[in-house]
C-alpha cells in the first residue's frame, strides 16, 4: 500500500485550475449622429419654450433662467451655455 499523501486545507474544487473563458468586449454604446442631433434639438427647444434660455446682453440672469443665450443663427437652433443650476 502507498503512503498517504498529507490532507490539504483547500478543497478539492479550489485547487483545480479551470481557465476561465475570455471576457467579451462591450459594445460601444455610441449613438448615431442624427440620434444625438434629434436630443441636442429637443433639449435646446425646451429650455427656450420654459424661458430657461434667454439672451441677457451682458446683464443679469433673470429669475428662473438657468443658460444664456451666446448665439442665434436665423433658421437653426440657438447656442445655449449654462449659467446657473436651478435649486427648486
Amino acid at each position: 500500500m502507498p503512503p498517504r499523501k498529507k490532507a490539504s486545507s483547500r478543497s478539492a474544487s479550489s485547487t483545480s485550475k479551470k481557465k476561465k473563458p475570455p471576457k467579451a468586449k462591450r459594445a460601444s454604446k455610441a449613438r448615431p449622429a442624427t440620434a444625438v442631433k434629434a436630443a441636442q434639438s429637443k433639449f435646446v427647444t425646451g429650455l427656450v419654450a420654459r424661458g430657461e434660455a434667454v439672451r441677457t446682453d451682458g446683464g443679469p440672469l433673470p429669475p428662473g433662467a438657468t443658460h444664456e443665450i451666446v448665439q442665434q443663427t436665423p433658421g437653426q437652433l440657438p447656442l445655449v451655455k449654462r449659467r446657473r443650476f436651478s435649486a427648486f
